[in-house]
């Protein structure tokens, strides 16, 4: 669907809506004409009235029973003729107020108004005298200046007025709620989409409806995005699955080189630098491709009930048996009440040999490196915290964001392989990394996992 096509059915749908409103109120309009019909609306026989008036030479004759007779069955209190000079030819229960002469004045506001409160109409006869016939004050009022009702008619109307605004305003509600539910049946499902591609996950909305064409413009971003993802796992696991090979040949000959007494210590050493570097590229490799796991949920977490001091303890055991350079101390405290929680071991381990080796590996000159556990009711926290160099606050800004490419530390260059690889080991728990400078030097990551599995999870 075309963005006109698309905009041209909104178009024809607010057209739709005003045809819609225009004979819905011209229905309410001749339904409440009817009923007033069906009330018989208010009318005084002035016909009737003026031709039992006869004026003649100035004399005025009235067929005084019929006209009796015909205002009694009208309901219409009193009548009267006046001559063309204003004089009073003929009345009948005339009130006292109003017996006596009448100047054009009178006669032109008593036509258009009330006379002694009594509205009244009048009609010209052959001879320029005038019939004024009153009506009943208490059942009749004049509503403009040429049209009277009685007051049942005037309930009726203001009533009729009612209804036909509560039903318009019942009718728009009524459409804006249609509305709103069709556009939020449309739209709930492209937002879903929209928040899963943000968040990096595929998404297959249904190709139909008002916002079809865009649901389905999504869906292809969604396949072109699923593509590339898996070329690009698919190329880091070949690469890292070609280089393992060679540089575990690399390794070997290193570590032979190293252990050989027939060589120079100077030889030795350099053969020495060679492994302890081939190691280093080895875990980078390994990290990147833990990391291009995580990403694309390509690494399913093995959860296990673990305690999380024990495995802090093994973490450091293994880097001080592994060796470690003199100038450099590592330091296990253990806070909280002692309880077990539930993660993956070995990410978890990954991560705090992460970011000890992190501390190590940035601060050459040596530090202290120490390592918190601190076990809560809800959630564990290991802070991984060093006296070295530190980083600066933009740096730490742009990792707390989520940013990982191009960070520097300490004035050496860094992929930020090994911090991307532990705030994807957080995220997968449930849980977050932060970091932030240490008192008075040096760096501070904590990560805050819950100790328990997360619902989805279980």
């Amino acid at each position: 669907m075309t963005p006109r096509r698309f905009f041209r059915r909104y178009f024809l749908t607010g057209i739709g809506l005003i045809l819609l409103f225009l004979v819905a109120n011209l229905t309410m309009m001749l339904g409440l004409g009817a009923l007033l019909n069906e009330i018989s609306p208010f009318r005084v026989p002035m016909e009737e009235l003026a031709a039992l008036v006869q004026t003649r030479d100035g004399r005025c004759q009235v067929q005084q029973q019929e006209m009796e007779a015909l205002l009694a069955q009208n309901d219409l209190p009193w009548a009267m003729v006046l001559a063309p000079d204003g004089a009073i030819a003929w009345s009948h229960a005339l009130p006292a107020a109003a017996d006596h002469p009448y100047t054009a004045a009178d006669i032109a506001r008593m036509s258009r108004w009330y006379l002694e409160d009594y509205p009244v109409v009048v009609r010209t006869l052959a001879d320029g005298s005038l019939l004024v016939v009153a009506c009943n004050k208490d059942r009749v009022l004049r509503v403009g200046l040429s049209t009277m009702m009685t007051y049942r008619e005037l309930w009726a109307t203001l009533y009729g007025c009612l209804a036909i605004f509560g039903a318009n305003l019942l009718l728009v509600v009524a459409l804006f709620w249609r509305s709103l539910r069709r556009m939020e049946k449309s739209a709930a499902p492209l937002l879903q989409g929209v928040g899963r591609l943000a968040a990096g996950r595929p998404t297959d909305l249904p190709e139909t409806g008002e916002l079809g064409p865009v649901q389905a413009a999504l869906n292809r971003v969604s396949a072109q995005m699923a593509r590339r993802d898996a070329a690009r796992a698919e190329w880091i696991n070949g690469i890292s699955h070609d280089v393992r090979t060679p540089l575990a040949v690399m390794l070997g000959y290193a570590g032979t080189l190293e252990a050989d007494p027939a060589l120079p210590a100077a030889a030795r050493e350099q053969a020495g630098m060679i492994r302890a570097q081939g190691e280093r590229l080895r875990r980078l490799i390994s990290d990147l491709n833990l990391a291009s796991q995580l990403e694309y949920s390509m690494q399913p977490l093995q959860w296990r009930h673990l305690d999380p001091a024990e495995l802090a303890r093994e973490v450091l055991s293994d880097l001080l048996n592994a060796g470690l350079p003199e100038q450099y101390s590592l330091e296990l405290q253990l806070t909280g009440r002692e309880d077990t929680m539930e993660g993956d071991p070995a990410l978890l381990a990954r991560a705090l040999e992460n970011l000890v080796r992190n501390s190590i590996a940035h601060n050459p000159g040596g530090c202290t490196v120490r390592v918190t556990v601190d076990r809560r009711p809800e959630a564990c926290v290991f802070t991984v915290q060093d006296d070295g160099v530190g980083i600066g606050p933009a740096v730490l800004e742009q990792i707390n964001a989520g940013r990982f490419d191009g960070l520097r530390r300490g004035g050496q260059g860094g992929h930020g392989f090994g911090l991307r690889l532990v705030a994807g080991i957080a995220r997968a728990h449930g849980g977050r990394m932060v970091c932030r400078p240490a008192q008075p030097t040096g760096l501070e990551v904590e990560l805050d996992l819950p100790a328990a599995r997360p619902a989805e999870e279980t």
